[in-house]
C-alpha cells in the first residue's frame, strides 16, 4: 500500500543511535499503531515525538506562555524543565499527594 504523500515540505536527515534507542522506537511504532489504528514508520515516530517537544506537547498557547515564564526564570532548557517538572510530580506521588 502506498503512503500518502505530504503536503508540506520536509527536510531530511539522517541519525545514527545505539541499539537501545532504536528498540525504543520500534516499541513506540507499535504502540502508535495499535492506539491510532494507522500504519507508522520511525520516521513517523520521531517526527511526532519532535513535534510534541516543539509544542510543549501541544498545549494551548497561553499555558505555553506562563510555562514558558517560569522555564526562563528557572533557566532551564526545555529538556531540564521537563525532567524538573517529572521530578517535581515523583515527589507529589510518592508522598501520597494525586
Amino acid at each position: 500500500m502506498g503512503r500518502t504523500p505530504n503536503t508540506i515540505e520536509l527536510e531530511s536527515l539522517t541519525v545514527r543511535y545505539p541499539p537501545g534507542v532504536g528498540t525504543f522506537l520500534r516499541s513506540e511504532m507499535a504502540r502508535l499503531m495499535k492506539a491510532k489504528g494507522r500504519q507508522y514508520s520511525m520516521n513517523d515516530v520521531v517526527r511526532e515525538m519532535v513535534e510534541a517537544f516543539r509544542t510543549m506537547f501541544g498545549l494551548p498557547p497561553q499555558v505555553v506562555e506562563v510555562i514558558e515564564q517560569e522555564r526562563h526564570k528557572l533557566k532551564m532548557d526545555v529538556h531540564q524543565y521537563v525532567s524538573h517538572l517529572l521530578f517535581k510530580r515523583y515527589e507529589q506521588l510518592r508522598h501520597g499527594k494525586k
